[in-house]
């Protein structure tokens, strides 16, 4: 356990600036303010293993890349078993988790009030790596665009995913992701699912934006309490259609 106050540049992190070992059972309760591009809870950049942590408490920034356990996330890094509460604030690539992932993360959970401009999300800001079974419960408020329940900006994969909390976008917000384009890898939304409201111009119950090269699949948005009838992928259910093991016939339950 760790109650911290910290306000510094550079990678900033309570834990640690930069981490290549190994964090693991770490609960920290704690206030940061910054002006590194670089900011999270635990580590600010990541390149080995954090399982099994808590953040809860204030991350502001005046610039980006910020998140809630970690502010960037590099593709050899893991992040597992964690959960962020609290707030989370910056410009851009802003997320409950990770403000931009490259890396694996899986089985998180965060239920955090996210703030900033462009590419925030629930999980993170920007994915350009894989997420897989985590959730968002929290809110989500982007003042331009690319605002997503799981992630801002897709350019990665999502999978085994839930968003339950509202998404605020300028525009371009969408309950699962905002964007979801392909890059340099293999671009998926998979048996994923979000009941968030989503609002703002240009917006959809899944995903805002969907390129014809990037894939969605068994994948679904409420639309009652999306407020959204349209998305660029996915299908829409009422909430009585949601509770129906059926809607999720080709998930595998175990």
């Amino acid at each position: 356990f760790i109650d911290a106050t910290i306000s510094a540049k550079g990678y900033l992190g309570i834990v640690a600036g930069q981490n290549s070992g190994s964090i693991t059972n770490c609960y920290i309760e704690g206030a940061i303010t910054g002006t590194s591009y670089i900011i999270g809870g635990i580590v600010g950049r990541n390149l080995g293993i954090v399982t099994s942590t808590t953040f809860n408490g204030s991350i502001i920034s005046s610039s980006y890349n910020v998140g809630g356990i970690i502010g960037y996330n590099e593709n050899v890094g893991v992040i597992s078993d964690s959960v962020a509460s609290g707030n989370v604030q910056g410009t851009s690539n802003i997320g409950g988790i990770v403000g931009r992932n490259y890396g694996n993360i899986k089985y998180l959970y965060a239920d955090n009030s996210i703030n900033g401009e462009a590419s925030i999300g629930g999980i993170t800001g920007t994915n350009q790596g894989i997420i897989s079974s985590s959730i968002f419960s929290g809110t989500a408020t982007g003042t331009s665009y690319r605002v997503g329940g799981i992630a801002g900006y897709n350019t990665g994969g999502i999978a085994n995913s839930i968003a339950s909390g509202t998404v605020i976008g300028a525009s371009n917000a969408g309950g699962i992701a905002g964007y979801n384009i392909t890059n340099t890898i293999a671009v998926y939304i998979t048996n994923s699912y979000s009941l968030c409201s989503v609002n703002g111009k240009d917006s959809g119950g899944l995903v805002a934006y969907n390129d014809s090269s990037a894939v969605i699949q068994n994948s679904y948005w409420n639309t009652e309490t999306s407020g959204m009838l349209t998305s660029d992928g996915g299908e829409g259910k009422t909430t009585a259609e949601m509770k129906l093991k059926s809607t999720y016939a080709d998930w595998d339950f175990g």
